[in-house]
């Protein structure tokens, strides 16, 4: 009997192969260089995405634009209580944290929105730092792994470095967190104070590239911001005392030099912004870039901001800032003081498309 022949295809072999296919899917989405940024890697360090981070998806300005409901933190005058200055602000699982000082303390909210419009000010102080009174200056790492710090693992994707406002030449020290909010206290850093021929430090502005790779930049207190490296994120050595000292520019001042570094790196440059000014440190601020985290040019923009600007929340001082992304939008956080009609602190934001720079 003749037959004709038939392709018979094996149902156990179909629901196999739409695994294997589904797997594959699957893995593709995981390596999406954008959730990578955003959640495996430790912010601030920013990878290239598609060749330029955030910039699908952008419509707004391609320069740095302050928000029109600033200050979006109205602070007051009284140290320890309504102050806001100093911010950093980290973008982490659809979150948005900031931490904030008040002159005496430093201060936690959380939102899911950039301009924190849903979060109460005054922010709750945060709990478990050393000392229990002045912990200060806060500049936080987030990585979903956890940390390695000194050789001693730390669960807690949240990892702070800070300074002790009550007594400047107290060595920073670090500290991990599962929320933000609630700090266990790892230890105090070394090489810092002794480094420079100052004991004082400011703040210290941390960047961890992974495996020994760590790399910080301080405020000495006496206008030079200093670099430094360690292999263990706690232990530091100095390899330059003034990496964005001279020559100044017209908006800087060989009399006040630089302050407040908050560090960076956008694909492969490492982006430095400082705070300077003509008449005093505190007037203005503007950026650097670097290929090596050693030698900064600054850029020919400079200043992003400055009390110049005709902006009345912040005549006295524009200052100090924070960088992040949500994937799409850059977002810049810093400081302002006026003294009308009576001296408040309060915190501001900008937006930018096309990246940082």
């Amino acid at each position: 009997m003749n037959r004709k022949n038939k392709s018979i295809i094996n149902p156990a072999f179909l629901t196999a192969a739409l695994l294997v296919l589904t797997a594959a899917f699957f893995t593709v989405c995981s390596d999406d260089p954008m959730k990578k940024a955003l959640t495996d890697k430790p912010w601030p360090l920013v990878p290239p995405i598609g060749g330029t981070p955030g910039t699908s998806g952008c419509t707004g300005p391609a320069v740095w634009t302050e928000d029109a409901g600033n200050p979006i933190i109205h602070g007051g005058g009284t140290s320890g209580t309504d102050r806001a200055y100093y911010p950093f602000v980290l973008y982490a699982g659809g979150t948005y944290h900031i931490w904030y000082g008040d002159g005496a303390n430093t201060r936690h909210a959380t939102s899911t929105h950039p301009d924190f419009n849903d979060a109460a000010f005054p922010a709750p102080t945060v709990t478990g730092l050393v000392p229990v009174s002045g912990p200060y200056h806060p500049r936080v790492l987030y990585r979903t792994g956890g940390w390695t710090i000194g050789g001693t693992s730390y669960a807690g994707p949240f990892l702070m470095y800070y300074t002790n406002g009550a007594i400047w030449t107290d060595p920073p020290r670090v500290a991990h967190s599962a929320d933000g909010q609630a700090w266990t206290d790892i230890g105090a850093c070394t090489g810092i104070n002794n480094y420079g021929g100052n004991t004082t430090v400011y703040n210290l502005a941390v960047i961890y590239e992974g495996g020994t790779s760590w790399k910080g930049y301080s405020d000495n207190g006496l206008g030079l911001i200093q670099y430094y490296t360690s292999a263990n994120g706690i232990d530091w050595t100095g390899q330059a005392i003034d990496v964005v000292g001279p020559p100044y520019q017209a908006w800087e001042s060989a009399g006040w030099k630089t302050i407040a570094p908050f560090i960076m790196k956008y694909g492969s440059i490492y982006v430095l912004f400082y705070s300077a000014g003509t008449t005093s440190n505190d007037g203005a601020f503007g950026y650097a870039t670097s290929a090596d985290g050693l030698t900064f040019t600054k850029s020919a923009s400079n200043p992003v901001f400055s009390i110049s600007d005709g902006v009345a929340w912040r005549d006295v001082r524009t200052y100090t800032t924070s960088i992040v992304t949500d994937g799409t939008t850059w977002y810049l956080y810093f400081t302002g003081r006026t003294n009308t009609p009576s001296t408040s602190y309060s915190v501001g934001l900008a937006r930018k498309c096309g990246g940082p720079l």
